[in-house]
């Protein structure tokens, strides 16, 4: 088995990188197998070494790297920025001294020292010891015997700049151990530009000193993309005509600015466009639709915030406050400024509480809620269901939905449950049974053209008349089946289905989604998201340590509500301490410090349009796959 076959199952990619994993073998199988002949996706995302393209920038680095271990270097690193192809370069690497070497792969290794020996120990497939004395023995001991083998001992960490200072500062002592001759470890760094500062401080020469290789990586020109996406056409199997336009290829290479990941994107979007619209070459039209779709989420969609009847986060929809039940953290007094933002280097609030798709983070539970309820709707289910505790993100789910409808052109109206009137559920252009008795300008409305999709948030507060409502639009016979009720609730709607009266509704409802509690991996994965999406500069940013996301976790229980509070509330007191590490007692200082609770003024006035493309990417491929399967 391969090397970087072996160690990739030790990695924690993100939830968003899980689902268009998964995504991506689907397409692979039913689309690009079959119609195109390829066997498998060119486009995917995992650093598999068949597809390292050697560019002249890569094949540089790679070979650098290759030399310096060849050579015995204690000592190199690799710098570069997100998605140049680090991880790719470093798993060819290990493929090439597999057969060599005994070879680890540490991968954004987090904690302090014991940690880190105790990772490095079990990824070189030993048990480690309890004490650390005992592991700096063990490692010895396993050093040595490498070496009467005739084996080399290569240790590769990735995303390096996650280490902790204290962690940085032992490294140097593992290049002590050495015969007279050789080193007996080898250490490959790689990360993002961020690990140049961290080696930069005083504390860390000796490593500094000790690095004898430092290489980066820059983005690809104009004729190195057009070669990189012949090259991964040919590794999948493609064998046919040109399939990009030298006109689609400019395009590719201007929207991802030469970067690998983007590169991989724009070019998967458009096979899965090209293949919902049966064509046989991918064009300028087809690429420029792709770039529309996954340009920045506030530069495609109107801001909307007088119309009720549309699908903006109306004041109406904002959460002012969390259920005492469910939710014993108030909020903060002392809101995030703009002070705080520029200290983080922030464009916006990351951790603000109204649902803007914007911020939407690609959670295993979030994500399938999302595909079921779109793809529910356009197969014209006329009920759906979401339901979930307060602060689960059940609003932002349904706005996120609401905004992928809009750009399909499907009309949509969010009312939430306690403002429901009769003619909300007028769903068809008949009068309604009662419209003898409704006032002039409710039979006035009944004239106008009625929205395909109707959205009911907080359903557990609409009244009895209300649900009569719905249960007889549930019983009306045949239907518009280009009409949808999605209704949005607390898990005790489904009770309230469930009594007698409301039999035939409850039958109605073929499709439910429950909204879960994140994981702890989900909820680290949450908080990097939101960072993500308003850094100016990720080098500048403030770095949650292990022991913050240990507190988030035992305090929100997976709520991303709570966990937006209580890392807003840490960042306020970062902010007082000019610390930009947050830590686990600023965690829970904030789960311990009272807060008042927020008006819907507030929030509406605090709510700004974010410029994330996060949701749109997703939006593109859940469009494009749902044409593909109509198709």
């Amino acid at each position: 088995m391969q090397p970087w076959r072996r160690t990739r199952a030790t990695l924690r990619y993100s939830v968003a990188s899980e689902v268009r994993s998964e995504q991506e073998e689907n397409f692979s199988a039913k689309r690009l197998h079959e119609l195109m002949g390829m066997a498998e996706n060119p486009f995917g995302g995992m650093p598999d070494p068949r597809y390292l393209y050697d560019s002249p920038t890569h094949t540089e680095a790679k070979s650098s790297l290759t030399v310096g271990l060849e050579c015995g270097v204690g000592f190199q690193a690799l710098i570069a920025p997100p998605g140049m192809g680090k991880t790719t370069i470093l798993f060819d690497l290990l493929d090439q001294f597999g057969h060599e070497a005994r070879t680890a792969f540490l991968f954004r290794p987090r904690g302090d020292c014991r940690d880190f020996l105790c990772y490095l120990m079990s990824e070189l497939g030993e048990v480690p010891r309890s004490d650390l004395l005992g592991i700096q023995e063990h490692l010895n001991r396993l050093l040595l015997e490498e070496h009467a083998a005739r084996r080399r001992t290569i240790v590769v960490v990735d995303e390096a700049q996650s280490l902790q200072t204290e962690v940085l500062e032992i490294l140097p002592l593992l290049s002590n151990f050495e015969t007279p001759s050789q080193k007996l470890l080898q250490i490959v760094l790689a990360g993002q530009p961020q690990l140049v500062k961290n080696l930069a401080v005083p504390q860390l020469k000796q490593l500094h000193q000790r690095i004898s290789i430092l290489k980066t990586l820059v983005p690809l020109d104009l004729a190195e993309t057009e070669n990189y996406i012949r090259y991964r056409l040919s590794v999948a199997g493609y064998r046919g005509a040109p399939l990009f336009t030298s006109t689609a290829l400019r395009l590719v290479w201007e929207t991802s600015h030469g970067v690998p990941r983007e590169i991989n994107t724009v070019c998967l979007n458009a096979l899965l466009l090209l293949s919902a619209l049966h064509k046989k070459q991918i064009d300028e039209d087809i690429l420029r639709e792709v770039i529309a779709d996954l340009d920045p989420i506030h530069s495609r969609i109107v801001e909307l915030g007088n119309d009720v009847t549309v699908a903006s986060p109306a004041p109406s929809m904002q959460k002012p406050r969390l259920d005492s039940a469910a939710a014993p953290i108030a909020e903060q007094p002392e809101w995030f400024s703009s002070a705080h933002r520029r200290f983080y280097n922030f464009n916006l609030n990351p951790f603000e509480c109204t649902p803007d798709p914007s911020f939407f983070c690609l959670t295993s539970t979030h994500w399938w809620a999302m595909a079921g309820l779109y793809t529910g709707i356009l197969k014209r289910n006329g009920f759906l269901m979401l339901s979930g505790v307060p602060g689960a993100g059940k609003s932002l789910v349904a706005c996120c939905v609401m905004k992928l409808l809009e750009s399909n052109n499907v009309p949509v109206e969010y009312v939430v449950g306690d403002k429901v009137l009769p003619r909300h559920v007028n769903f068809r252009h008949t009068h309604h049974s009662h419209a003898a008795d409704a006032p002039v300008q409710d039979l006035n409305w009944l004239q106008r053209p009625v929205p395909a999709v109707l959205f009911i948030d907080d359903s557990e507060n609409l009244s009895t008349e209300g649900w009569r409502e719905l249960q007889w639009l549930a019983t009306m016979p045949e239907p518009d089946r280009h009409k949808a009720i999605v209704i949005v609730g607390r898990p005790e709607v489904e009770d309230v289905l469930a009594s007698p009266d409301l039999s035939k509704l409850e039958q109605t409802v073929l499709s439910r989604f429950s909204l879960q509690r994140l994981s702890n991996v989900e909820i680290e994965n949450y908080v990097a998201c939101r960072l993500r999406f308003v850094l100016a500069d990720p080098e500048t940013g403030p770095i949650f340590t292990e022991g913050a996301i240990s507190a988030l976790c035992k305090h929100t229980e997976g709520n991303p509500r709570l966990i937006n509070c209580l890392c807003e509330s840490a960042l306020v007191k970062g902010h007082k301490l000019g610390e930009r590490y947050i830590s686990g007692e600023m965690i829970e200082e904030a789960a311990s410090t009272p807060r008042l609770p927020v008006t819907t003024q507030e929030r509406v006035a605090r709510h700004h349009p974010s410029c994330s493309a996060e949701l749109l990417k997703a939006a593109g491929v859940l469009l494009d796959l749902h044409l593909a399967l109509l198709a």
